[in-house]
Parts: structure tokens; C-alpha cells; sequence
């Protein structure tokens, strides 16, 4: 089993001497779904410059090399800074504090309403008790300080630098126009 790929547009690429290709492609079996569009660059000058990203709607667009660098340079500063807040002595206090309240509930009922008030856990009571183990991230201790009446300056400050580092990491990446009618 595999992928047909049929080419459905082929037009120059932005510095004149290649070209950039887009293929329909679908699943070589009946029972394989829909079709999806893929697009490469054949130009070694410009795919050193541009860069094939697909959308929410996983449809291609090409962008700029600089700007994937740049957006994925912004979600490393937003995994590093979950890992800060993970490593900070105000996360561990919240940590252990979480652990005793989950502890200290009568049922494991009790343990999913806190950890669903919490942000910590989002499934249904029922796949909790199948697995009723949580994990406690950085991405959870604002919500969870809420939910336990903790309160830590320093760690609603970090929370918002990851909130605006998050926000800065969503901005989408602006499409180069290459006239393609299935390239932006």
C-alpha cells in the first residue's frame, strides 16, 4: 500500500530557474480517504531561501526559510520556558501541595473533580478510574493555583511570559504569492 501522486501545477519558482511542483495525492486502496495536496520546491537556489508549510486545513503554501527558523526559534522559547516553570521552587510547592489535596480526597470522584477544576485532566470520569494517574505540567499551574487558592506572584508573572510567548508562537507564518492557484 501507498501513495499516488498525480502533478496538478507546475510553475516557475521565484528566482526563474526551477520550478515549483504540486501533486494531488491519494491513497492507492479504496479504503484510504480523501486526497491531500503536496508541493515541492525544484530549485536549489530557492529551496535554500522558501519553504513548503501547510496550513490548518493542510493545504501547501510557501514561505519564507527565515520565518519557519524564526517560528520555530519562538516555540523552543516556549518550551523552555515550561521547563523553567517546571524547575521553579514555586511549581514543586504547587506540586506538592496538588499532590496532598488529590491525596487528602475521599474518592476517586472527588480526586477527578479537583484535577478537572484543576486543568490537569479533561477525560471522563470513567477514563480516569481506568488510568487515575495526572500529569502536572508549567502549562497547568495557573489554573491548578486557582483551583488550590495558592497564591505566587512569581509564578503568575512566568505564566504570563508563556502565555505571550504562546501567542507569539501562533502568529502564522505570512504566505509568499507565487500566483499558484494551489499554493496559497
Amino acid at each position: 500500500m501507498g501513495t499516488d501522486r498525480d502533478e496538478i501545477e507546475a510553475g516557475p519558482c521565484l528566482c526563474g530557474n526551477g520550478l515549483i511542483r504540486v501533486d494531488r495525492c491519494s491513497p492507492d486502496h479504496p479504503w484510504g480517504g480523501g486526497y491531500w495536496n503536496e508541493a515541492r520546491i525544484d530549485c536549489a537556489e530557492c529551496s535554500q531561501s522558501y519553504a513548503v508549510a501547510y496550513n490548518e486545513k493542510n493545504e501547501p503554501r510557501l514561505v519564507k526559510q527565515s520565518d519557519v527558523e524564526a517560528q520555530k526559534a519562538l516555540e523552543k522559547k516556549w518550551h523552555d520556558k515550561i521547563r523553567e516553570i517546571e524547575a521553579s521552587a514555586e511549581f514543586q510547592n504547587l506540586k506538592s501541595i496538588l499532590d496532598k489535596a488529590v491525596s487528602a480526597c475521599k474518592t476517586k470522584k472527588d480526586q477527578h473533580r479537583l484535577l478537572t477544576s484543576a486543568g490537569i485532566t479533561s477525560g471522563s470520569y470513567q477514563t480516569y478510574l481506568k488510568n487515575p494517574h495526572y500529569r502536572f505540567t508549567g502549562l497547568d499551574a495557573l489554573k491548578a493555583a486557582a483551583t488550590l487558592s495558592v497564591k505566587s506572584p512569581n509564578l503568575e508573572k512566568m505564566a504570563a511570559e508563556l502565555e505571550t510567548a504562546r501567542a507569539a508562537m501562533r502568529v502564522d507564518i505570512p504566505t509568499v504569492k507565487t500566483g499558484m492557484k494551489n499554493l496559497e
